[in-house]
């Protein structure tokens, strides 16, 4: 049970994780072809395993890469919008910044209408009495919006009332007695959400509400100010990320590489255990794409410029710089010294076709007595071990 739950947090520190599950498997998980194989005593068998079980991993790294993509190209699209509404924002502390400061010498006074319909204005230079009238109007705005046609709990409407060092005062009415109104100084017809001024019970209060949302002005300029600096750079550094290839490409199309060869030569064999590689979901990953983003040749450019001498090249750098299988050179590549042979191996003829015939008719016979070992351990185990996609996962 620890291993298990070792091997759940070890695939999502690793950030393995595509989908909304954990797979209880290791890092090696075996078909019954290849530990059949892998009793035939061919490291050529072990060295695909290993392969296989590294494409398996960055398979799923891929995924995770290419989903992290998708989510930072989503979220680019809607910078644009966003970017906008912190601009208008902006301006617009900026302009009431500058009409606040155009009547910051004046006396208190404030003009208010006598009822949300009149055309009468009378000015007021007590606060008290400015916010009696206010509370006032208030009470008529709930009753109008209350009373009209349609109306519901959740109904509002705004009516202008007066204006204030330079701001027109709108009236935010309620339908509802349990909201309370609220009044906002505009610019014109321009209102930014944040400058509400709470009305309650006190006629004082009113306006010292009001008073305070003006002297937050800077503080609000000073937030739009940020907000936008933050969305600019989320904006470059998100294009910058989009920009970054996938970092294991190169190495998944080394791996891609091996694996054909190393296909080639368990084909050569006789040996045809298919492939382990397990995908991630949402598809498979795509190799090219993946490769172009570096300029790494794939599997499918290798296969189409196939030639034996390359591949035996392949094998001589895979295998640390010894010998690989040894080719006689093909007809008119004798002389071209930009083949590459292997210098020093004994060219392959009939005697030596026939000693590789004995060696995989030895091979067989390995392969045989595995699979009777195998039986004979299968019927040994009193109660089969479940295991994910019925693969059977071996630590070697």
């Amino acid at each position: 049970m620890l291993e298990s739950k070792a091997r759940f947090i070890s695939q999502i520190m690793a950030g393995e994780i595509t989908a909304r599950t954990a797979e209880d498997v290791g890092d090696a998980v075996l078909t019954m072809a290849e530990v059949k194989a892998l009793a035939s005593g061919n490291p050529k068998v072990m060295q695909k395993v290993a392969a296989e079980t590294e494409l398996t991993r960055l398979s799923h790294l891929y995924a995770s890469w290419r989903s992290g993509q998708s989510g930072m190209r989503l979220e680019l699209t809607g910078l644009p919008e966003r970017l906008a509404v912190a601009e208008r924002a902006l301006v617009f502390h900026t302009r009431a910044k500058a009409l606040r400061d155009a009547h910051a010498g004046e006396d208190f006074a404030i003009d208010f209408r006598t009822s949300l319909d009149g055309e009468e204005v009378l000015t007021f230079d007590k606060r008290e009495a400015a916010g009696r009238q206010i509370r006032l109007l208030s009470e008529m705005g709930y009753q109008q919006v209350r009373r009209s046609a349609g109306a519901t709990l959740q109904s509002y409407c705004f009516f202008e009332i007066g204006t204030y060092k330079g701001f027109r005062l709108y009236l935010k009415a309620f339908a509802s007695e349990a909201l309370a109104p609220e009044l906002w100084p505009a610019l014109g017809d321009d209102m930014a959400p944040g400058y509400a001024a709470n009305i309650g019970d006190s006629d004082l209060g009113v306006i010292q509400s009001l008073e305070a949302q003006l002297r937050g002005i800077e503080r609000r300029l000073h937030e739009a100010e940020q907000a936008r600096q933050r969305l600019v750079t989320q904006e470059q550094s998100l294009r910058a990320e989009l920009d970054k290839p996938w970092e294991h490409a190169e190495r998944y199309a080394q791996l891609k590489r091996q694996l054909a060869v190393l296909n080639v030569e368990l084909q050569r064999a006789g040996i045809d255990i298919g492939s382990s590689v397990v995908e991630p979901e949402g598809g498979n990953v795509d190799a090219d794409t993946a490769a172009r983003e570096t300029n790494i040749p794939t599997e499918t450019s290798l296969e189409s410029t196939f030639r034996l001498d390359v591949a035996v090249a392949w094998l001589r750098e895979l295998h640390g710089g010894l010998p690989a299988m040894p080719v006689a050179p093909e007809h008119g590549q004798a002389d071209d010294p930009s083949v590459p042979v292997a210098v020093g191996a004994p060219i392959i003829d009939e005697a030596t076709i026939a000693e590789m015939e004995h060696e995989i008719e030895q091979k067989q016979a390995q392969l045989v007595f595995g699979q009777m070992v195998l039986e004979t351990a299968r019927k040994r185990i009193k109660k089969p071990i479940k295991t994910n996609k019925a693969q059977i996962g071996f630590q070697w």
